[in-house]
């Protein structure tokens, strides 16, 4: 009998994993539309596999190198496309919900981890995000690698703290936005020394391990730091940001705005207010009540350090920054689910089925019908666009005819370099002025350009 039921939860598991493997690849190559900062990114391959020196700096001095050098057995077996950089990312993602497994039993225990697992890895928010073939995807892989030293109690201290310290460097030396999730994963876990506070002194290899993984990206910012902008002004910023979260959590927390990126639909004020009440209360639910509320607690005063730095160092609002968060609000309300459900052995995957299909509905159907949007929404004190998350395949297949083309438009102009790479059909001028026809966006109600009018999201017209 005792077999049976310890088979049930491996089994449980395997068919969450294939669920998740199924929403994950899913029309990976086309959905979203290849983007302007994936292709940013992806350009910095191309000039990385140009270069005949070490490359140093990533596609910007705040973005670390060693994403563009992963990427690039992708980029040589499936070209400059979105897909090769979206392979990697799954790889990433695959991996990511291994650590989870590991790290979410150790904090939360057999019967907790996998509604932790589903409310985290079937929300909205990862389903729609976390494909993405740009270096913040890798957010969550870190943050769980970093949990993942530091709850290990098979090895040593001092190696322990060097590999979690090793873990928090290269995460920072990834994208300097992941700064706060450090905060937000380390006070926590000093909080835990209050008692033996001298016993931290056991871990000071963590700083060790910690410059050997930011030293050189860290070197980069000191001598490269003409894109980083005024840490002055964003400073000054700080309080007027606080002020303007209130509205904001809302439509993030409940995945409207991550949905309003693809179709640029929000949710109606109702949905957003049910689902934001559900989370609440569930989060609620899991600091009050049941045997691993201390965690819960430490969880949730993480949540709170890492969105109060998050919002000190960055200069606006906009989504990706507030994905991590996002995710460790889902996750910790799926401990508040399970007090709900626990009885419910099979639940954990009806949940997860539940939230893909959602999510399916509410995006996939939609957008594979239309082909995005070019609609605006909210993002509480500003509007973003979902323009950027176009499918640009018949854009692409309407350029090659005409010759040389150009956009104003840096994130139009950062897809059509990168998928021009390897195809001299594609190939874009030197400048603007060389160019034949110009590539913009084609608004709602906007009649259609001269050339391949019967473009939805995208007008060309002559260069004058």
């Amino acid at each position: 009998m005792s077999s049976v039921a310890n088979r049930r939860p491996r089994a449980l598991l395997i068919l969450i994993f294939i669920l998740f493997l199924i929403s994950n690849t899913a029309y990976l190559h086309r959905v979203p539309g290849l983007f302007g900062d994936e292709a940013s990114e992806g350009n910095n391959v191309y000039e990385l596999l140009r270069s005949d020196k070490i490359v140093v700096r990533g596609e910007r001095s705040y973005i670390g190198p060693l994403v563009d050098y992963a990427r690039v057995p992708f980029v040589l077996v499936f070209g400059y496309s979105a897909l090769a950089l979206r392979m990697m990312m799954l790889l990433v993602s695959l991996a990511t919900f291994g650590l989870a497994v590991v790290v979410f039993r150790r904090l939360f225990g057999e019967e907790i981890y996998l509604w932790v697992m589903v409310m985290m890895f079937f929300s909205p928010t990862y389903l729609l995000y976390q494909r993405l073939g740009w270096a913040i995807t890798l957010f969550p892989f870190f943050a769980l690698l970093l949990l993942f030293f530091l709850t290990d109690k098979r090895i040593r201290v001092p190696y322990r703290s060097a590999l979690a310290g090793l873990a928090a460097g290269l995460g920072l030396h990834n994208y300097i936005v992941f700064l706060p999730a450090i905060a937000g994963i380390i006070g926590p876990w000093l909080i835990t020394f209050w008692r033996r506070p001298k016993e931290l002194l056991k871990h000071w290899l963590a700083l060790l391990g910690f410059w050997a993984g930011f030293g050189t990206q860290f070197a980069v910012l000191q001598l490269m730091s003409e894109d980083q902008g005024s840490p002055r002004e964003v400073i000054s910023g700080f309080w007027g940001r606080v002020a303007n979260l209130p509205s904001l959590l809302p439509l993030v927390s409940s995945g409207s705005s991550y949905v309003a990126r693809y179709t640029g639909n929000e949710f109606s004020s109702l949905a957003i207010g049910i689902i934001t009440l559900v989370l609440v209360v569930l989060v609620g639910m899991a600091v009050v009540s049941g045997r691993h509320r201390r965690v819960a607690i430490l969880w949730l005063l993480g949540l709170a350090i890492q969105l109060l730095a998050l919002t000190f160092i960055i200069d606006r609002f906009t989504l990706r920054y507030f994905v991590l968060f996002v995710l460790g609000m889902w996750a910790l309300a799926g401990v508040g689910l399970s007090v709900l459900a626990r009885r419910f052995t099979g639940a954990p995957a009806v949940v997860a089925l539940a939230l893909t299909a959602v999510t399916g509905v509410a995006v996939l159907v939609p957008y594979l019908r239309t082909g995005g949007s070019v609609e605006r929404f909210s993002l509480g004190n500003r509007t973003d666009t979902a323009a950027d998350f176009v499918d640009i395949r018949s854009l692409v297949s309407c350029v090659e005819t005409l010759g040389p083309v150009w956009s104003d438009n840096p994130h139009i102009y950062n897809r059509l370099l990168y998928l021009s790479h390897g195809n001299e059909a594609r190939e874009l001028p030197e400048s603007k002025y060389e160019a034949h026809w110009l590539v913009d966006y084609r608004l709602p109600g906007e009649r259609g350009g001269v050339k391949c009018p019967e473009l939805t999201h995208f007008k060309i017209s002559k260069r004058k």
